[in-house]
């Protein structure tokens, strides 16, 4: 029904587009040649009717200029590699419809009417939204990240000094026996009891040369009270609260705002590049729109592989949570002892004082500075049985497949070598200019 009301409707926009450039000398011969009632043209030349949007424009939540926004953010999105979900277009008209006092959830058929009102998103999506179904990372998936991020940085000219990685996490307070400081999002959702709520969000954002920015810390609230904050602690430390103590897309917003307002000044070329998670918290349609308007391009990690992928999360918020943990232990505050938001932001500059030295290691052990693709691509290849060929007495090729202990040496070996190619060599070495 839809796709017949579409094409009706392009029929009529053609054949109203014939007459007014008098390709036709008539209504009734353009109706005739585009197949079109009469009587349906001339109503809706002289705008008696309306055609089917417009006329159900009133009853859309979103108005025409809202979702025009919408699909500005998904095209551009898609233009910088991000994986398109429905979740994510539903998620970014949720957020207009909120920012308006409408809390009411979306219809069920909300999304497939969106793509009826706009048909050509449809089509350009269908091979990406079946891509984002994909729950882990594979070699494949590794290779198409870093084939992302290479291509990138040769599209907009990106040099290693204007390359950050920014990323989220909750870190809980107090430390206890066999528990995690500083986890993700997802992680926080399963480990934290109602009995035990002491958490708070950090947004920390590292530059691959080792420039760390000033962090956003969220508290649980609904406004920031002054004795939060110590006067010891550092002026450029911004606090923010929200009704659950995570990031929304105002404050994702925000913290852009602030992104681009420490490292504009720093940039070396025109072009930012933004390694984020993507999560669906932190883009919003106006996320992209400032992105776009300040020269920053944010580039989305895969699903699922940030612990491979995120510089942060390789190589600093593991130091990071020992440092904190070392911070809360030499405060030799009693076990039982709640601690407060300013103890924890005192607590917590400290820790932050110690990974500047991880920053390198990080985003090499990530694959990325320097560049090393495969460091991380062998590991997720699969491993096939070695099998040794022989000639047989009619010249053709016959392949024995190796199995038990030598075959799982003739891997050994295998990777190895893969470790020592793919190691880049030291530069000013023996061999340099040979």
């Amino acid at each position: 029904m839809a796709n017949r009301r579409n094409d009706q409707e392009r029929r009529i926009q053609d054949a109203i587009a014939a007459f007014r450039s008098k390709q036709v000398p008539s209504l009734r011969q353009a109706a005739r040649l585009f197949d079109i009632p009469p009587s349906t043209l001339s109503d809706r030349y002289a705008g008696r009717h309306k055609d089917h949007a417009t006329a159900k424009q009133p009853s859309q939540r979103l108005s025409p200029q809202e979702e025009d926004s919408i699909v500005k953010a998904v095209e551009q999105l898609d233009a910088w590699g991000w994986p398109i979900t429905i979740a994510m277009i539903e998620n970014f008209a949720t957020q207009l419809l909120h920012a308006k006092g409408d809390n009411k959830p979306l219809g069920k058929c909300w999304y497939s009417n969106f793509l009826t009102r706009h048909p050509d998103l449809k089509l350009r999506r269908a091979r990406t939204l079946d891509q984002a179904r994909k729950d882990a990372i594979d070699h494949q998936t590794l290779q198409r990240w870093f084939d992302l991020f290479r291509t990138t940085r040769l599209k907009y000219n990106i040099p290693d000094e204007d390359i950050y990685n920014m990323d989220e996490k909750g870190c809980m307070k107090g430390i206890g026996d066999n528990q995690e400081v500083i986890i993700s999002r997802s992680e926080a959702a399963i480990s934290i009891q109602p009995c035990n709520r002491e958490w708070v969000s950090i947004i920390e954002c590292i530059s691959a040369c080792g420039y760390i920015l000033p962090p956003f810390i969220i508290f649980e609230g609904q406004r920031i009270q002054h004795a939060w904050i110590p006067d010891k602690v550092d002026k450029d430390i911004v606090i923010q609260v929200s009704p659950n103590g995570w990031a929304d897309y105002n404050i994702a917003l925000n913290w852009l705002q602030h992104f681009d307002r420490y490292t504009a000044p720093r940039a070396l070329s025109k072009y930012r590049l933004l390694i984020l998670d993507g999560h669906a918290s932190h883009v919003s349609p106006q996320f992209v729109e400032y992105c776009v308007s300040h020269d920053i391009v944010p580039l989305c990690l895969p699903p699922h592989s940030t612990h491979e992928l995120q510089p942060l999360d390789v190589g600093i918020f593991g130091p990071l949570a020992k440092s904190y943990c070392s911070q809360v232990s030499q405060g030799a505050l009693p076990s039982a002892t709640r601690i407060t938001n300013a103890q924890f932001l005192v607590f917590y500059q400290r820790a932050r004082q110690t990974i500047r030295g991880n920053i390198p290691g990080a985003w090499g052990g990530a694959g990325l500075l320097p560049f090393n693709p495969e460091k991380l691509v062998q590991r997720y290849r699969p491993k096939t049985a070695p099998f040794v060929s022989i000639t047989d007495q009619h010249g053709r090729r016959v392949d024995i497949p190796v199995t038990g202990a030598l075959a799982a040496q003739i891997n050994d070996i295998v990777e190895d070598l893969f470790k020592v190619c793919s190691t880049p060599k030291a530069e000013g070495g023996p061999n340099q200019g040979e």
